[in-house]
Protein backbone atom coordinates (compact mmCIF):
# COMPACT_ATOMS: atom_id res chain seq x y z
CA UNK A 1 0.00 0.00 0.00
CA UNK A 2 2.98 2.45 -0.95
CA UNK A 3 0.19 5.01 -2.65
CA UNK A 4 -2.89 5.26 -0.39
CA UNK A 5 -5.59 7.34 -1.61
CA UNK A 6 -6.40 11.01 0.17
CA UNK A 7 -9.17 11.05 2.40
CA UNK A 8 -11.94 13.84 2.22
CA UNK A 9 -10.54 17.02 4.51
CA UNK A 10 -14.04 17.65 6.33
CA UNK A 11 -13.77 14.03 7.97
CA UNK A 12 -11.21 15.91 9.86
CA UNK A 13 -13.34 18.76 10.41
CA UNK A 14 -15.36 19.54 13.67
CA UNK A 15 -17.52 22.32 12.54
CA UNK A 16 -20.68 20.27 12.38
CA UNK A 17 -23.25 20.30 15.29
CA UNK A 18 -22.22 18.03 17.55
CA UNK A 19 -24.83 14.67 18.99
CA UNK A 20 -24.93 12.55 21.84
CA UNK A 21 -23.04 9.11 21.67
CA UNK A 22 -25.70 6.75 20.97
CA UNK A 23 -26.71 4.38 23.97
CA UNK A 24 -25.00 1.53 22.09
CA UNK A 25 -21.70 3.01 22.48
CA UNK A 26 -18.96 2.31 19.89
CA UNK A 27 -21.29 -0.72 18.16
CA UNK A 28 -23.99 2.00 17.29
CA UNK A 29 -21.68 4.27 15.72
CA UNK A 30 -22.09 4.28 12.01
CA UNK A 31 -19.26 3.26 9.48
CA UNK A 32 -17.86 5.81 7.03
CA UNK A 33 -19.76 4.28 4.49
CA UNK A 34 -23.17 4.98 6.54
CA UNK A 35 -22.27 8.66 6.98
CA UNK A 36 -20.11 8.21 10.01
CA UNK A 37 -17.66 10.69 9.47
CA UNK A 38 -19.47 13.23 9.41
CA UNK A 39 -20.52 12.97 12.94
CA UNK A 40 -19.24 14.62 15.89
CA UNK A 41 -20.32 13.51 18.96
CA UNK A 42 -19.83 15.35 22.07
CA UNK A 43 -19.77 13.94 25.90
CA UNK A 44 -19.08 16.18 29.39
CA UNK A 45 -16.37 14.39 31.54
CA UNK A 46 -16.51 16.89 34.81
CA UNK A 47 -18.72 19.05 33.18
CA UNK A 48 -16.08 20.04 30.88
CA UNK A 49 -17.41 19.32 26.99
CA UNK A 50 -15.06 17.09 24.45
CA UNK A 51 -16.09 16.76 21.29
CA UNK A 52 -14.75 13.70 18.83
CA UNK A 53 -15.77 12.01 15.60
CA UNK A 54 -14.75 7.90 15.17
CA UNK A 55 -13.38 6.88 11.40
CA UNK A 56 -15.30 3.69 11.58
CA UNK A 57 -15.31 1.07 9.11
CA UNK A 58 -17.04 -2.40 8.95
CA UNK A 59 -14.81 -5.45 9.53
CA UNK A 60 -14.35 -8.46 6.98
CA UNK A 61 -16.30 -10.87 9.53
CA UNK A 62 -18.84 -9.09 11.30
CA UNK A 63 -17.98 -10.69 14.98
CA UNK A 64 -14.63 -9.31 14.76
CA UNK A 65 -14.19 -5.92 16.14
CA UNK A 66 -11.42 -3.44 14.34
CA UNK A 67 -8.73 -2.69 16.92
CA UNK A 68 -9.06 1.20 17.82
CA UNK A 69 -6.05 4.17 17.15
CA UNK A 70 -6.72 6.64 19.59
CA UNK A 71 -4.88 10.03 17.50
CA UNK A 72 -3.91 12.81 20.07
CA UNK A 73 -1.95 16.08 17.26
CA UNK A 74 0.01 18.97 18.75
CA UNK A 75 -0.57 21.74 20.87
CA UNK A 76 -2.40 24.11 19.07
CA UNK A 77 -3.31 22.40 16.09
CA UNK A 78 -6.04 20.04 14.75
CA UNK A 79 -6.64 16.59 14.07
CA UNK A 80 -6.50 17.53 10.11
CA UNK A 81 -2.85 17.36 11.01
CA UNK A 82 -3.00 13.01 10.42
CA UNK A 83 -5.21 13.40 7.19
CA UNK A 84 -2.60 12.53 5.16
CA UNK A 85 -1.47 9.33 7.41
CA UNK A 86 -4.72 8.21 8.33
CA UNK A 87 -5.20 6.12 5.05
CA UNK A 88 -2.58 3.58 5.87
CA UNK A 89 -3.75 3.62 9.93
CA UNK A 90 -7.42 3.25 8.56
CA UNK A 91 -6.70 0.29 6.47
CA UNK A 92 -6.50 -2.01 9.52
CA UNK A 93 -7.83 0.72 12.69
CA UNK A 94 -11.18 2.28 13.14
CA UNK A 95 -9.72 6.21 14.12
CA UNK A 96 -10.89 7.96 17.22
CA UNK A 97 -10.02 11.98 16.79
CA UNK A 98 -10.09 14.06 19.74
CA UNK A 99 -10.77 17.88 19.81
CA UNK A 100 -9.87 18.44 23.49
CA UNK A 101 -9.27 21.92 23.03
CA UNK A 102 -12.77 22.64 24.74
CA UNK A 103 -11.32 21.51 27.93
CA UNK A 104 -9.25 24.65 28.69
CA UNK A 105 -12.24 26.57 29.92
CA UNK A 106 -13.20 26.00 33.57
CA UNK A 107 -16.95 24.53 33.33
CA UNK A 108 -19.72 27.16 32.69
CA UNK A 109 -20.86 28.95 36.12
CA UNK A 110 -17.56 27.56 37.98
CA UNK A 111 -14.71 29.93 39.40
CA UNK A 112 -11.55 28.74 37.88
CA UNK A 113 -10.53 27.20 41.47
CA UNK A 114 -13.93 25.14 41.67
CA UNK A 115 -12.41 21.30 42.38
CA UNK A 116 -9.36 22.26 42.05
CA UNK A 117 -9.82 23.60 38.62
CA UNK A 118 -6.50 25.84 37.21
CA UNK A 119 -6.33 27.84 34.30
CA UNK A 120 -3.72 25.59 32.92
CA UNK A 121 -4.50 22.70 30.46
CA UNK A 122 -2.11 19.75 31.44
CA UNK A 123 -2.09 16.26 29.57
CA UNK A 124 -3.33 14.46 32.33
CA UNK A 125 -6.46 17.14 32.10
CA UNK A 126 -6.84 16.06 28.76
CA UNK A 127 -5.94 11.89 29.21
CA UNK A 128 -8.58 12.16 31.92
CA UNK A 129 -10.98 13.16 29.06
CA UNK A 130 -9.88 10.40 26.70
CA UNK A 131 -10.13 7.80 28.94
CA UNK A 132 -13.92 9.09 29.46
CA UNK A 133 -15.03 8.76 25.66
CA UNK A 134 -13.19 5.04 25.61
CA UNK A 135 -15.66 4.56 28.84
CA UNK A 136 -18.31 5.58 26.91
CA UNK A 137 -17.66 3.94 24.02
CA UNK A 138 -17.17 0.74 26.03
CA UNK A 139 -13.62 0.50 24.68
CA UNK A 140 -11.67 -1.38 27.09
CA UNK A 141 -8.25 -0.77 25.55
CA UNK A 142 -6.72 1.18 22.87
CA UNK A 143 -3.58 2.08 20.25
CA UNK A 144 -2.37 5.33 20.50
CA UNK A 145 -0.57 7.36 17.94
CA UNK A 146 0.67 11.08 18.40
CA UNK A 147 2.55 13.96 17.38
CA UNK A 148 4.61 16.89 19.42
CA UNK A 149 2.61 17.28 22.82
CA UNK A 150 -0.16 14.86 21.47
CA UNK A 151 2.78 12.23 21.68
CA UNK A 152 4.02 13.34 24.69
CA UNK A 153 0.26 12.88 26.08
CA UNK A 154 0.28 9.28 24.56
CA UNK A 155 3.37 7.94 26.94
CA UNK A 156 1.31 9.73 30.17
CA UNK A 157 -1.79 7.40 29.13
CA UNK A 158 0.46 4.38 28.94
CA UNK A 159 1.58 5.40 32.42
CA UNK A 160 -1.67 6.38 34.00
CA UNK A 161 -3.92 3.38 32.57
CA UNK A 162 -0.91 0.75 31.25
CA UNK A 163 -3.67 -1.95 30.86
CA UNK A 164 -5.66 0.18 28.21
CA UNK A 165 -3.38 1.10 26.14
CA UNK A 166 -1.88 -1.03 23.13
CA UNK A 167 0.59 0.07 21.02
CA UNK A 168 1.85 3.47 20.52
CA UNK A 169 3.26 5.45 17.32
CA UNK A 170 4.92 8.91 18.02
CA UNK A 171 6.23 11.47 15.77
CA UNK A 172 8.34 14.06 17.53
CA UNK A 173 7.27 13.21 20.64
CA UNK A 174 7.57 16.22 23.00
CA UNK A 175 8.54 14.56 26.33
CA UNK A 176 11.59 16.48 28.16
CA UNK A 177 11.59 19.56 29.91
CA UNK A 178 13.42 22.23 27.95
CA UNK A 179 13.85 25.63 27.22
CA UNK A 180 10.76 27.20 26.15
CA UNK A 181 10.80 29.22 23.21
CA UNK A 182 10.80 32.92 23.37
CA UNK A 183 6.90 33.03 22.19
CA UNK A 184 6.15 30.68 24.91
CA UNK A 185 8.14 31.95 27.50
CA UNK A 186 6.27 35.48 27.04
CA UNK A 187 2.78 33.59 26.37
CA UNK A 188 3.55 32.27 30.45
CA UNK A 189 3.93 36.07 31.71
CA UNK A 190 0.78 37.36 33.54
CA UNK A 191 -0.83 40.14 31.79
CA UNK A 192 1.64 40.13 28.69
CA UNK A 193 0.93 36.57 28.07
CA UNK A 194 -3.08 37.51 27.66
CA UNK A 195 -2.15 40.56 25.37
CA UNK A 196 -0.09 38.70 23.31
CA UNK A 197 -2.50 35.63 22.18
CA UNK A 198 -5.18 38.94 21.38
CA UNK A 199 -2.88 40.55 19.30
CA UNK A 200 -1.10 37.77 17.53
CA UNK A 201 -2.20 37.53 13.99
CA UNK A 202 -3.36 33.74 13.18
CA UNK A 203 -0.93 34.29 9.76
CA UNK A 204 2.02 34.34 12.49
CA UNK A 205 1.25 31.81 14.37
CA UNK A 206 1.13 29.60 11.53
CA UNK A 207 4.08 30.58 9.96
CA UNK A 208 6.02 29.18 12.68
CA UNK A 209 3.91 25.82 12.58
CA UNK A 210 5.44 25.89 8.79
CA UNK A 211 8.67 26.47 10.26
CA UNK A 212 9.21 24.01 13.15
CA UNK A 213 7.16 21.49 11.24
CA UNK A 214 8.89 21.03 7.42
CA UNK A 215 12.04 21.11 5.43
CA UNK A 216 10.22 21.55 2.18
CA UNK A 217 7.60 24.05 2.99
CA UNK A 218 5.69 23.32 -0.25
CA UNK A 219 4.52 20.06 1.29
CA UNK A 220 2.58 22.13 3.36
CA UNK A 221 -0.87 21.59 2.21
CA UNK A 222 -2.70 24.36 1.47
CA UNK A 223 -5.66 23.11 2.95
CA UNK A 224 -4.00 21.99 5.86
CA UNK A 225 -2.78 25.51 6.42
CA UNK A 226 -5.99 27.14 5.89
CA UNK A 227 -7.31 24.70 8.66
CA UNK A 228 -5.08 25.97 11.05
CA UNK A 229 -5.34 29.80 10.04
CA UNK A 230 -9.31 28.99 10.97
CA UNK A 231 -8.70 27.48 14.08
CA UNK A 232 -6.28 30.09 15.02
CA UNK A 233 -8.04 32.73 14.01
CA UNK A 234 -10.48 32.62 16.96
CA UNK A 235 -9.33 34.63 19.60
CA UNK A 236 -11.01 31.50 22.20
CA UNK A 237 -8.64 29.22 20.87
CA UNK A 238 -5.92 31.63 21.34
CA UNK A 239 -6.58 31.63 24.73
CA UNK A 240 -6.43 28.22 25.06
CA UNK A 241 -2.95 27.51 23.46
CA UNK A 242 -2.12 30.26 26.22
CA UNK A 243 -3.53 27.66 28.87
CA UNK A 244 -1.94 24.87 27.44
CA UNK A 245 1.55 26.28 27.04
CA UNK A 246 1.16 27.51 30.88
CA UNK A 247 0.82 23.63 31.87
CA UNK A 248 4.13 23.32 30.27
CA UNK A 249 7.79 22.49 32.17
CA UNK A 250 8.86 26.03 32.30
CA UNK A 251 12.48 24.99 32.07
CA UNK A 252 14.43 21.63 31.51
CA UNK A 253 15.14 21.27 35.13
CA UNK A 254 11.43 21.23 35.99
CA UNK A 255 10.51 17.63 36.56
CA UNK A 256 7.42 18.80 38.87
CA UNK A 257 5.96 19.98 35.61
CA UNK A 258 6.86 16.73 34.04
CA UNK A 259 6.91 13.48 36.48
CA UNK A 260 6.08 11.31 33.87
CA UNK A 261 10.22 11.45 32.93
CA UNK A 262 11.59 9.76 35.87
CA UNK A 263 9.03 7.02 35.28
CA UNK A 264 9.29 6.31 31.53
CA UNK A 265 10.89 2.68 32.08
CA UNK A 266 7.74 1.86 33.44
CA UNK A 267 6.04 1.46 29.55
CA UNK A 268 5.65 -1.44 28.41
CA UNK A 269 3.41 -1.07 25.26
CA UNK A 270 5.84 -1.58 22.37
CA UNK A 271 6.67 2.02 21.00
CA UNK A 272 7.59 3.50 17.23
CA UNK A 273 9.61 6.75 17.24
CA UNK A 274 9.86 8.16 14.07
CA UNK A 275 12.24 11.21 14.77
CA UNK A 276 13.02 14.62 12.03
CA UNK A 277 16.02 15.31 13.28
CA UNK A 278 15.81 18.64 11.14
CA UNK A 279 13.33 20.00 13.66
CA UNK A 280 14.14 23.07 15.23
CA UNK A 281 11.54 23.06 18.04
CA UNK A 282 12.84 19.77 20.57
CA UNK A 283 16.11 19.70 21.63
CA UNK A 284 18.91 18.14 19.99
CA UNK A 285 19.24 13.89 21.02
CA UNK A 286 15.64 14.07 22.57
CA UNK A 287 14.42 11.44 19.89
CA UNK A 288 17.85 8.67 20.93
CA UNK A 289 17.33 9.46 24.74
CA UNK A 290 13.58 9.02 24.96
CA UNK A 291 14.54 5.66 22.70
CA UNK A 292 17.16 4.49 25.55
CA UNK A 293 14.40 5.17 28.45
CA UNK A 294 11.92 3.72 27.07
CA UNK A 295 12.24 -0.37 27.09
CA UNK A 296 10.28 -1.57 24.05
CA UNK A 297 10.45 0.76 21.49
CA UNK A 298 11.95 0.81 18.03
CA UNK A 299 13.85 4.32 16.74
CA UNK A 300 13.29 5.52 13.14
CA UNK A 301 15.28 8.50 12.07
CA UNK A 302 14.51 10.72 9.09
CA UNK A 303 17.74 13.37 8.59
CA UNK A 304 15.81 15.69 6.03
CA UNK A 305 12.67 15.64 8.30
CA UNK A 306 11.49 18.25 11.07
CA UNK A 307 8.92 18.55 13.75
CA UNK A 308 6.11 17.17 12.05
CA UNK A 309 7.33 14.28 9.59
CA UNK A 310 3.89 12.76 9.73
CA UNK A 311 2.85 15.74 7.78
CA UNK A 312 5.68 16.23 5.22
CA UNK A 313 6.02 12.82 4.35
CA UNK A 314 2.77 10.75 5.32
CA UNK A 315 3.63 8.00 2.41
CA UNK A 316 7.06 7.32 3.96
CA UNK A 317 5.99 7.49 7.62
CA UNK A 318 2.53 5.96 6.74
CA UNK A 319 3.81 2.34 5.70
CA UNK A 320 6.14 1.99 8.63
CA UNK A 321 3.54 3.16 10.78
CA UNK A 322 1.36 0.41 9.46
CA UNK A 323 3.15 -2.02 9.33
CA UNK A 324 4.23 -1.71 13.04
CA UNK A 325 0.37 -1.40 14.28
CA UNK A 326 -0.09 -4.46 13.13
CA UNK A 327 2.79 -7.37 13.26
CA UNK A 328 1.13 -10.55 12.79
CA UNK A 329 -0.64 -8.82 9.07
Amino acid sequence: MSDAPALPWDWFDFAQPSRALPDGGFSAVPTIDQGGADIVFTIAPARRTLLFKILRRSAAAPQIQRPLLVLLHGMGLTTSSFRGIAPWLLASHDLLLIDYSGLACAPAGLSPSHSGWSGALSARHIIAGIFHVLDALRIPRADFAGNSLGGGMCLVAALEAPQRVGRIVLSNPACYPQTLPRTYRWARVPLLGPLLMATTRPEKLIGGVEYIGYVDKSRFAPDLRSRYLRNMSHRANRFRLMQMIRALPGHERDLAAAPHVPRLREIRSPVLISWGEQDPLLVQGAGERLAADLPCSTYRPYPDLAHMPHEEAPERLGPEWSAFLNPHA
